[in-house]
């Protein structure tokens, strides 16, 4: 996310037809969860009514050589996570035993 100062651009203008008073905040931002966007900081207080309008940006989508990194990298990490050493044992033990 943006640093707080640089990240709200902070705009009265009236909202729709109905002329209702409206402050803006634009904020660009990462999603780092398939279908998850988690806003902070925002100038609004417990109990606000906001109206949220999500646009993607388009970059053009990803070149082939991009993908084709990503899918290396991919490849990469899943050999590494294959031949790791690192797991149990046993049984994991029971909520009863660890309580």
């Amino acid at each position: 996310m943006l640093p707080y100062n640089d990240a709200f651009r902070i705009c009265t203008t009236p909202a729709n037809q109905r002329n209702i008073p409206m402050r803006a905040a634009r904020i660009e931002t990462t999603v780092q969860a398939d279908g998850e966007l988690h806003l902070t900081r925002l100038p609004c207080r417990t109990g606000d009514r906001v109206e949220a309008i999500i646009l993607i940006l388009e970059d053009g989508g990803d070149s082939a050589a991009e993908q084709q990194k990503r899918e290396e990298a991919r490849q990469r990490f899943l050999e590494l996570a294959r031949a790791s050493q690192f797991r149990s044992t046993g049984p994991y033990p029971s909520r009863a035993e660890l309580h």
